[in-house]
């Protein structure tokens, strides 16, 4: 008896410590998103602009 309420237990306790998390990612996300558009308006006005900055991605013109 108590080893099941104990598996339950732990069960929600899981449950809710996932959901807690994804809040958490959902938010890093967004701040995420917004760190890159920051970074990406940098990198527009940067000197290295039409030489196709090669990060990676081959080099693309922007």
């Amino acid at each position: 008896g108590d080893f099941l309420e104990n598996r339950k237990e732990r069960r929600e306790l899981k449950r809710e410590r996932r959901q807690e998390k994804k809040g958490d990612f959902l938010e890093n996300r967004k701040e995420r998103r917004e760190l890159k558009r920051e970074r990406r308006q940098e990198k527009r006005q940067g000197p290295s602009r039409g030489q196709g900055i090669g990060n990676g991605r081959g080099s693309f013109t922007r």
